[in-house]
């Protein structure tokens, strides 16, 4: 990523949006767009930095995806979906993805959190499965990081 670009997106913040009752992948919500009558709590809301530093691995990785990222906080709506485009150009850029062609018997495994995945519309044959593997906590140079804690302290970056 571009140091200019790093440098401003540093201290911003992304708002995404969760749809509770329809699970679409192709359809980005964007808050302006909810439905007047859409009952509520329909809609998760949550304000996130845009720079998260992964409790795991103390590397910073990007928070802006094409599924669930609906503007930038503190832009105007124009600006900031500029941005977002922008950063979306780098983050799927070809050079950064990675398409698993699969085969009998392979195995992929990935961090949830690092890693933005999807599957094509028509998986074709073999049958695949997934089978999710969550970790209750992680040792760190300081000691097992517990999620559930980590949870509650990111509580601040949510403004909902």
């Amino acid at each position: 990523m571009p140091a200019e670009l790093r440098a401003r997106i540093d201290s911003l913040h992304v708002v995404h949006l969760r749809d509770l009752e329809e699970e679409r992948t192709d359809y980005r919500w964007r808050e302006e767009n909810i439905p007047a009558d859409a009952r509520p709590g329909r809609f998760l809301r949550h304000e996130h930095p845009i720079v998260y530093r992964m409790p795991h691995t103390d590397q910073d990785t990007i928070l802006v995806n094409e599924l669930l990222t609906s503007h930038v906080a503190e832009l105007p709506r124009d600006a900031g979906e500029a941005l977002i485009q922008q950063l979306f150009a780098e983050i799927y850029a070809d050079d950064n993805v990675y398409e698993h062609h699969w085969q009998t018997n392979d195995v992929l495994i990935w961090d949830n959190l690092a890693l933005q995945h999807c599957r094509p519309a028509e998986m074709g044959l073999p049958t695949r499965r997934l089978r999710r593997q969550s970790i209750d906590g992680w040792y760190t140079r300081d000691g097992l990081l517990d999620w559930q804690e980590t949870v509650v302290a990111s509580a601040s970056y949510e403004r909902t």
